[in-house]
Formats: structure tokens, sequence, C-alpha cells
């Protein structure tokens, strides 16, 4: 049933509405775009800056800049190019956000939890327990192939026009997703995707996918969704299989999707165990993947290594939120030898630093604190 019209611009240009995202744009930071402005640069004319890109969006004349690439390096010696939209834009995004994400909300289903208000990945974590302690410990373990460089506009706009009902802030989505990116002097348009880092990015991910959710679910499949990262869990192995055709089915026919094959498998949770938001899910027992207990050491010796060269205070300034974010995240799993290892290797690690292993945030400390809701979590085992 169509929507009837509202005027959704308006309130997305409405001064209180781009001072509220200003503000939330200042709080995550970043650095400035293609247009060579920073935010502190933007906030020294905050008033007048912001006032002009009301006037455009009142005006219906708004242009996105298009995006910088910054490339940085990944593990194994792999770079990854950074898309990096223009303070500006990052507003405007944010208003165009405050507005429409409330209305999402009202729609995606429970399984959904990335990206979302009330919605973590220790919730995501908490659920796949709760449902392998239910016996369904066939799961479907899936990585979808370039998620974010690969969506198609029809599709994603169609979802969006179901919550959207004004064709000016379609269009302006539509704007940002075909900015392009920046490459020297000349812009290399954009046919497909939508930019990773992007302030829209992550609901636009979530309506694009809320197709699948649905018929996943109505299929009365138990699947657990991260973003472009999900889990289906069985009882079987057939009814795993089963599951796997149809959800590849109805990513490939109705979303233009692929799963990423050397990614996606079936796994046996009592044998073989599997990996979902960097937790390992094996015997009933959950704790930090191998491959994030390496990652977090390399950050931990890259830090030493280049931070150390400047003094302890630099050292302590960039390794304790390191910690203490790593520590946190984890928490949840069964890491009472884990973390004590680590804070007796990562003082070894600080050894030209006599008394500054003292003053380093311990995950032993870290794990003390631990909350209730993690009581009975990491032990659950199945009857």
């Amino acid at each position: 049933m169509p929507h009837q019209r509202e005027d959704l611009m308006r309130q997305v240009g409405q001064w209180d509405n781009l001072l509220a995202a200003w503000r939330k744009v200042r709080r995550n930071k970043g650095q400035g775009g293609s247009d060579g402005l920073s935010l502190s640069d933007f906030e020294r004319d905050l008033v007048n800056r912001l006032r002009d890109i009301q006037r455009h969006l009142q005006q219906k004349t708004y242009q996105p800049h298009p995006l910088r690439a910054v490339t940085i390096p990944k593990p194994n010696h792999r770079r990854r190019v950074i898309r990096i939209p223009t303070v500006a834009d990052r507003i405007v995004q944010q208003a165009v956000l405050n507005i429409i994400g409330p209305r999402f909300e009202q729609r995606f289903c429970e399984c959904s939890y990335g990206f979302r208000p009330g919605k973590s990945a220790h919730q995501a974590v908490i659920a796949i327990q709760g449902v392998l302690a239910q016996g369904l410990t066939w799961v479907v373990e899936a990585d979808l192939e370039d998620f974010f460089d690969t969506l198609d506009w029809t599709i994603l706009l169609h979802a969006l026009g179901q919550e959207i009902p004004d064709q000016e802030v379609l269009h302006l989505i539509k704007a940002f997703l075909e900015a392009g990116l920046l490459e020297g002097q000349h812009t290399r348009a954009a046919t497909q995707g939508s930019p990773q880092g992007a302030v829209l990015s992550p609901v636009l991910a979530n309506a694009y996918l809320h197709r699948f959710d649905m018929a996943m679910t109505a299929k009365r499949y138990r699947l657990v969704r991260y973003g472009d990262d999900f889990v289906t869990l069985h009882a079987t192995r057939p009814e795993a299989e089963q599951a796997f055709r149809f959800g590849a089915e109805v990513l490939q026919t109705r979303l233009k999707l692929r799963l990423n094959g050397a990614k996606t498998r079936i796994v046996s949770e009592s044998a073989q165990g599997f990996e979902f938001l960097s937790f390992r899910f094996a015997h009933g027992s959950l704790t930090p993947a191998p491959r994030a207990t390496a990652r977090f050491q390399a950050e931990v010796l890259q830090i030493v290594h280049t931070e150390g060269q400047r003094g302890a205070e630099p050292l302590q300034t960039r390794l304790d939120p390191l910690i203490r974010g790593w520590g946190e995240y984890f928490r949840i799993g069964r890491v009472d030898r884990l973390y004590p290892e680590l804070d007796t290797w990562i003082r070894r690690q600080l050894r030209d630093f006599p008394g500054l292993e003292h003053r380093i945030a311990s995950l032993t400390h870290v794990l003390a604190k631990r909350s209730a809701a993690r009581v009975g979590l990491t032990t659950m085992r199945r009857a």
C-alpha cells in the first residue's frame, strides 16, 4: 500500500536537526574529506556553514562531494581503501539518518543486531549461545562477497522507498551513492554499492538485507545477523544444508548478492566449532577467536615499537585504550586464563620501560569487573 507523501526533507533541514547532526559528527571525530576542511575548520565558522547547508537543503540544491580515498594497511601485507566524506556531507547524512532511522527501526527484524539503537554485538553473541543451548548446533557460517561494493541501487532504492515517502530524500540518498571517489584530480563515478564508513551505510545495509531476514525467518530458520555477517543454526545437518540452499537463492535472485564460497561452510559447533564477531564458539564454550588474539598482540607490538620511541607517556596513551577496549569486548567469554597470560606477555614487551607495566591498563582488572550478564553464559551446556 503506497505511503501518503510527507515532507521529510523539511524535517531533515530543520536547524535543530542539523545542529544535532553536527554534534554527533564532532563526537565521532574523523578526518576531513575532499574539500580539505577538517572538523576544526568547519567549527570555526559553524553557524554560517550550517546555514549554507540548510539553504541548499531547503532549495533542494545540495550536492555531495566526491569521497576522499585513503589507503590503510591490513594484515598479510594487504591494503584497504577507506572512502572519507566531507564534514558537510557527514552532517547531512546524519541529519537524514536522524529522520529516517526510527522509521526503519519499527520494521527491522529481531534477528538483526548490527548498527541499531539498543542492539549490540554482545547481544548477538548471547542470542547464538541461547540457540546452541537448545541443541541447534549445526551452523551455516556465512560470508557475503564484497557486500558493500555490490549493492544494487535499484533494489536498494526500492527497499528505501517502502519506508521513505519523500522522493526528495530518496534523490538525496541516491546523490550520496553517486558521489564517486576522488582519485588525484579526477572523480571515478560509482554505479553500485555504498561506501563503508559513510554515516548512512549501516541503515542502508540493514534496509537492503531486511528482505533476506524476512525470507529466512518466515521459514523459521534461526538467523543471527550483524551487518553483512550472519549465521543460521539448526538441529541437523540436512536442515542446515536446506537453509544454506534457500538463503543462497534468496540472496542471488532477490538481492543480487553472492556468498563467498571460500568462507561459507556448514559446521558442527560440537565438533569443529565456528567463529562469529571475532568470538569462537566450540563445545559449549565461548572464547576470543585465535585470529582476534593474534591481531591484538600485533597491535600491541606495533604501538610499543612506534610510540615507545617517543617515551612512556605516549606509549601509555595509545596502549591503555586498546587494552581496555579489547578486554571489555571479550570479557563475556571464557578468558579467565587468557587475560592473565596476555597481561604477563604485555609486561614482557614493556621491559625497556621500568615501572610502566604497573601504569598500563590490565586485562585482569577488566575481568574482575565482568558484569553479571556473563554469569552462566560461557559455561552453557546442553543437557
